[in-house]
This record gives C-alpha cells, sequence and structure tokens, in this order.
C-alpha cells in the first residue's frame, strides 16, 4: 500500500431527504482513506451508514458536504480502467441486460474492450462461477444466489483498482461463499483494493484494517484481531459476536426452547421415519399441501430448465418448517407456489380448502390463505412512505378502517421499527435490511393463517435476525400459524425451525428435526457447509 490513496473521504456528511420534508441524516463527519491493495472492512448494525458509504466511495452519491477526492484512472485511452466497481446490497439492482451471458460483458463493453476478448473473458467467467449452464437465461430466472455470484462477477471481470462490496454473501450459500473468496483472491493478487461492507463480526478478518459504524460516525478503527469479540463491547453498536458452530447451536435447540420462549409442538410427523422425505408429508394435518409438484422455466423450447421434478410437502399448524438447499436448488421457486404466485405445471397444491392444480384459476382468496415475504423485498415496497405501504394490504382487504393505523404501528414494532421514526421515511431511501423489515411488517399485518418468508434475514445484521427469529417462533408456536422459511442460514434456521426439508436435484431428500439433519453426516452431499455461516 502506497502512493496516492484511491480515494479520501475528508469529513464527510450526508443527508437523506424526506417524503414528508426535512431530511435524515446518515453520515456525520466520515474520514477516511484507501489505498492501492488494501482491503478495508466496514462494520455496522443496519441503519449504520454503510450502503450510504458505499455509494459515496463509488461516486455514485456526492457529500452534503465534506469532499471526496479520487486519484486519477491509472489507464489511457487504448485500455480504459475502471476506476471503482461497486456491488450494492441487492443484485438486481446491478443488471441491464436480458441475457446473462450479455450481462457478464457490460462494463467490458462500456469500456470498449476488443469484442474477441470479451467473448473469451466472459466465457471463463461464467464456467468459474458455476454459471455456464445459464449463459442464455434472463438474470431474472436465476437464484437469489445465482445473482449474487453474476453481479460480483460482473464487475471483476473488468479488474477495477477499487472493488467495493456492500453485503456480498448475504444469498450465498457455502459454496457459493468460497467462489467469491477465489475471485477476491485473484484480485488481491492483481493488486487489487477492496472495501468490504457487513454486519457480521467475523467478516472483519478479511481486511487487513477494520472500521465499525454506528449511526454514521466511525465508533472504532484498528486491526482485525484487536476488534472487541464480546458482547458488551460490541451490542452497543448494534453488533453481536460471531454465530457458534452450527451443530452446537442445533444440539442445544431443544433445550433452548422456541424463539421468544414459546414450547416447541410435539412431533406430528404421522408416524413417518425421521430424516426420510416421507417425514415432510406424513398423515396428520396439513395447511400446505403439496403433492408431485414439477416446474420448469422456459417449458417446451430449448431453452427449458427443470427446477422442481415431483416435490411432496406438508407445512402444518403451530410449527416452522425450514427449507434449505445449494444455490439453484429452487427454493424460492418453490414457496412461490405456495400463494399461486407460480402456478402447477404439474402436481397439486392444497392450502386450506383451496387446491392448485395445472390451468386451474387463483382466487383472490388464496392470499388471504398465505402471506408471502419476497426474496427481494424491492418487489413488494411501492408506496410513497412506509407507513402507507404496510397499510396498502389492509385497505386491498377492506380492513376497518378505524383499527389500520393501530395495526400499522404493532406491525412496524412486532420487527423493531419505530413508527413515528419510519413511518413517514420512503421505503426505497431505506437501506435493504431495513426495506426487508417494512416488506416483513406489511404481509405480518395481514393476519394470514400461514405465512412463507424466503430468507427472512438476508440484509439484516444479528440483533435484527435474532429479532426476526422470535417474531416467527411467536406466530408459530404461540398464535398458531403455519410458517415456512427458506433459509441458507443454517445456525439461525436451526434455531427457530420444528422441521428441516432439504431441497435436491428438483425433489425432497430429507426432511427431519435440525439435530436429525446433523446427526445424518450429509451437509456436504446436500451442498451445505458445517459452519453456522453457510
Amino acid at each position: 500500500m502506497n502512493g496516492t490513496p484511491l480515494v479520501s473521504l475528508h469529513g464527510v456528511s450526508f443527508s437523506h431527504p424526506l417524503p414528508v420534508g426535512g431530511s435524515r441524516p446518515a453520515l456525520l463527519g466520515v474520514s477516511l482513506e484507501i489505498r492501492r491493495g488494501e482491503s478495508l472492512v466496514v462494520l455496522g448494525a443496519n441503519g449504520a451508514g454503510k450502503s450510504t458509504l458505499a455509494a459515496l466511495l463509488a461516486g455514485v452519491e456526492m457529500p452534503t458536504e465534506g469532499t471526496v477526492v479520487r486519484a486519477p484512472p491509472a489507464g489511457d485511452d487504448e485500455c480504459p480502467v475502471l476506476p471503482a466497481g461497486l456491488v450494492t446490497q441487492n443484485p438486481e439492482d446491478c443488471f441491464s441486460s436480458a441475457v446473462v451471458h450479455e450481462e457478464m460483458g457490460v462494463v467490458l463493453e462500456n469500456l470498449e474492450r476488443d469484442p474477441v476478448e470479451i467473448e473469451r473473458a466472459v466465457d471463463a467467467m461464467l464456467t468459474e462461477i458455476g454459471l455456464a449452464g445459464h449463459a442464455q437465461a434472463h438474470p431474472g430466472q436465476l437464484s437469489g444466489g445465482q445473482k449474487q455470484l453474476l453481479a460480483i462477477a460482473s464487475v471483476l471481470i473488468a479488474e477495477p483498482p477499487l472493488l467495493i462490496l456492500d453485503e456480498p454473501l448475504t444469498l450465498l450459500d457455502g459454496p457459493g461463499r468460497a467462489e467469491v473468496e477465489k475471485l477476491l483472491a485473484r484480485s488481491r493478487a492483481d493488486g487489487g483494493a477492496t472495501a468490504f461492507f457487513s454486519s457480521e463480526v467475523e467478516d472483519a478478518a478479511r481486511g487487513e484494517r477494520v472500521l465499525v459504524l454506528h449511526r454514521g460516525s466511525v465508533v472504532w478503527e484498528g486491526l482485525p484481531a484487536d476488534l472487541p469479540q464480546d458482547e458488551a463491547s460490541l451490542a452497543p453498536w448494534g453488533l453481536l459476536p460471531p454465530d457458534l458452530d452450527v451443530t452446537v447451536e442445533a444440539k442445544g435447540w431443544r433445550a433452548a426452547g422456541a424463539p421468544g420462549g414459546a414450547e416447541r409442538p410435539a412431533s406430528t410427523d404421522g408416524g413417518a421415519q425421521r430424516g426420510d422425505p416421507a417425514a415432510c408429508t406424513g398423515t396428520a394435518p396439513a395447511s400446505i399441501r403439496v403433492e408431485n409438484l414439477h416446474f420448469a422455466y422456459d417449458p417446451g423450447t430449448a431453452a427449458e430448465r427443470p427446477v422442481l421434478r415431483g416435490v411432496d410437502l406438508a407445512a402444518r399448524p403451530g410449527e416452522i418448517l425450514g427449507i434449505v438447499g445449494a444455490i439453484g436448488s429452487g427454493k424460492t421457486t418453490l414457496i412461490q407456489h405456495l400463494n399461486g404466485l407460480l402456478p402447477p405445471q404439474r402436481g397439486r397444491i392444497a392450502v386450506g380448502g383451496h387446491v392448485l392444480e395445472p390451468g386451474a384459476k387463483i382466487g383472490r382468496l388464496l392470499h388471504r390463505e398465505v402471506g408471502l415475504v419476497f426474496q427481494f423485498p424491492e418487489k413488494q415496497l411501492f408506496a410513497e412512505t412506509v407507513t402507507e405501504d404496510v397499510a396498502a394490504g389492509l385497505e386491498f382487504a377492506e380492513a376497518d378502517e378505524v383499527s389500520i393505523p393501530g395495526r400499522v404501528r404493532a406491525a412496524l414494532e412486532r420487527v423493531g421499527l419505530d413508527a413515528a421514526e419510519y413511518g413517514p421515511r420512503a421505503p426505497f431511501a431505506l437501506t435493504w435490511g431495513e426495506k426487508r423489515l417494512v416488506a416483513i411488517a406489511g404481509v405480518v399485518v395481514l393476519d394470514t393463517p400461514c405465512v412463507a418468508f424466503d430468507e427472512p434475514g438476508a440484509g439484516l445484521d444479528p440483533v435484527g435476525r435474532r429479532r426476526i427469529g422470535a417474531l416467527l417462533g411467536d406466530l408459530a408456536h404461540r398464535e398458531g400459524k403455519t410458517i415456512v422459511v427458506v433459509s441458507h442460514h443454517l445456525a439461525d434456521l436451526f434455531r427457530m425451525a420444528d422441521r428441516v426439508a432439504v431441497l435436491h436435484e428438483g425433489r425432497i431428500g430429507f426432511c427431519g428435526t435440525p439435530t436429525e439433519l446433523l446427526a445424518a453426516g450429509d451437509l456436504g452431499r446436500w451442498g451445505l457447509l458445517e459452519r453456522g455461516r453457510s
């Protein structure tokens, strides 16, 4: 690390305007430098100002106060260089093409690189990250983890001198994280600098220097080895110590009881053998029952891509059913069938008294049976303010107008958002984690008997994930709702789930308690990692 800093911030402050007037400070007097070859990690809870700082470093935003100084690009007219590459929290924000292959080459095309060079580089990168078979697919058809890999690789392919990664691992499982590690190692070997933003204390080890942001200010700076690891020191910053090994967490789940103190229900597997895929169906009454479900993208075309190949699953009142699987295993596709968002191509789905079969019309009532929290919360947000967004579903359902304000406040409080502070704010000006909390509140407020959550902890700091885990425990174990949760974060899922189903090669490969899944010793076989950050 030497020479002129790639970027320097001097007393930088930034405020976001509010739709009701005025503004909200996001950064307060931040000063820092990033030099060539340096790896910086910025830690902070949701709302600490990480995404705002990332945008300022990348030049996407300009400071309200203070100055940002950038080193001139090292390239020339014949070989231009991307000064800084930014990968945002939501990978979909990075996409501009309708085909994966084209998306991978966008930055190189903008830099006017040789077309033959671009083609060679794109093919090599797609192969390296395991997306060669999806080269002609639309990015929207990829899984969340595949989208995140595509977003990261499509910036790294240009070898920017400064790579800025805003929570880049939130949707990745163990193998996906390993791919990112390989890409970052190659960037460091080429002398590139990285600014890695995270809410996970364990990610401090990824850098040579660590900053901690809290409420817009730098409250700690130093070496990773010197960062406090105890909860007493970290909690005031909204952080928690790293997760324990997932095996320890899972073995203690029964002793610890359910989140929020609720007792876990006794097994209702209907006599099915534990650990057997049949344990996900059984004979016990089910709120949601999936039978022989098949689904393929682009069916009947040369680009047909089968995802579900005969899924059988049952979710019951008063339990949390977790669904895990490797990147691209079909988890999101599966739960989008549960409220009719995707119609069955083959097989059937029974929800309450309603049955969905191929060709069946989806009635509005089904959406009152199953609330769905999307993997990407922006897809559920549309109103001018948070209050209006959370209230929209109730208004659509023609709820009693007098009750709506109280129900909205209660829903926001359940996810840890103060209604007075967040209610007037614009949803799309929030951090990704805050958007997720608003999306969860907008579904929970509807009080449906079943709720499906797609990666509810993605983008949330550890405190937020703990709170959402307690909320899901209350919904299932206290209120008797049927809760289905897709997650790659095994430690969090194993703390809360009563049963876990493993989706593998389009079918349920295993179903049982978290302890039984670990005892089977098949985590590697299913493409899962034995660490809690899998």
